[in-house]
Order: structure tokens, then sequence, then C-alpha cells
């Protein structure tokens, strides 16, 4: 990992245990992905498999994964955050192709604007399935490592736009069964694993 990612890491950390709120702002976020490594498309705007993309694309694998157990242990008869997981698995291998991956990924939005809207409470697990959604997004397309405004923040943002890992600290930290201080702990929680752990196993591509 080179000295740069490590300092900016370190000023992440410092971040998180300073804001207000335990988060970890979308412009350092977004600096982090470009210094994971080169993001490059070919002729037809195809995102190539840069090491940077592998890393950037096992980040938010790893951050479905993490809260992974909130879905499961809800959704008893609904398996697709694992099976898109699997899907990515088989688009890197060469088993499934861009449009049949895009496919599946398009249909479960439809299945989760279903699940919002009828009577039920699923707690936090529509969050998990939305970060499976991205982590598939991000297998076809990369991060957006787009130059915004740097006061732009997720709240400012469409939450069709949001990123897995934001969508990963929501599910872990938003449950209704937390009061606002444990919201603030759980939500700091979930960003320095990301920082301490989820970066650096990304990084060993």
């Amino acid at each position: 990992m080179k000295d740069e990612l490590k300092d900016l890491l370190n000023k992440a950390k410092n971040e998180v245990n300073n804001h207000p709120k335990g988060q970890l702002i979308l412009p350092l976020r977004k600096k982090i992905y470009s210094l994971m490594g080169e993001h490059s498309e070919d002729s037809e705007g195809r995102v190539l498999r840069t090491d940077g993309y592998l890393r950037r694309l096992q980040l938010s694998v790893l951050c479905v994964n993490y809260v992974l157990p909130i879905w499961n242990n809800v959704m008893l008869d609904d398996n697709t955050p694992n099976t898109l997981l699997k899907s990515i698995n088989d688009y890197l291998s060469g088993d499934k192709d861009w449009d049949s991956l895009w496919e599946l990924q398009n249909d479960f939005w439809a299945v989760l604007d279903s699940y919002m809207c009828d009577d039920n409470d699923y707690g936090t697990s529509i969050y998990v399935g939305h970060c499976s959604i991205n982590a598939v997004m991000v297998a076809l397309n990369d991060e957006d490592l787009g130059e915004d405004d740097e006061n732009l923040l997720d709240e400012d943002l469409d939450p069709y736009t949001w990123d897995t890992a934001f969508y990963s600290s929501l599910a872990y930290s938003e449950s209704e069964q937390y009061d606002e201080k444990t919201k603030i702990l759980k939500k700091r929680e979930f960003w320095l694993w990301y920082l301490d752990k989820a970066i650096p196993k990304a990084m060993q591509i």
C-alpha cells in the first residue's frame, strides 16, 4: 500500500473518530477510491479490469458480506443478495455476461421497491439489498470516481446514487432498536472496520 493511501486512511480514521455522527464523508471515500488504483475503459465505454477496479470491487463485496447476516436473518425466503454475490464471481470468471448481470440487479430493484411498499417491517435489511445491487454495479462499471463538489455529502444525493459502503453503514447502524447515541457508535464502528480491515484486505489484490 502506497504511503499516500496510508496517510489518507489515517486522516480518515481521525475524521471518523471526531465526526459528530461517526461518519466517513463522501469526499474522503472518493479520494480513497482513486488511490486504490487506476480506472480505465475500452473503446465502447466498458470498464477494464485493472487492479484498481478489482480492489474497489473487492471492497464493495466485503461491505455486502459484512451486513449480509442482517438480510439473511429477516428475509428467510429471499436469497437474492447471496445470488448476486455469486453472480459477480460468475461474471469475473466469464460464466455470466455483462447484460445478464445487469438484468439480475435491475430485476431486484423492482423486488426491493415492492418490499418497501408492503406492510411488513424489514428493519435495515432493505439497505442490505441495495448494498448487493451496488456491488453488482461496481462489477459492471466500477465506483464513481467523478470530481464532485468537496462539500457534497451523501445526504445531499439521491439515495439511488449512494455507494455500497454508505448503504452498508446504514444497514449496520440504523436499526430502530438503537437510540441515537447507539446509532452513532455503530456507524463509527462500521467505518473504522472499513478503514482498518476492509480496505487493507481489498488492497491485497
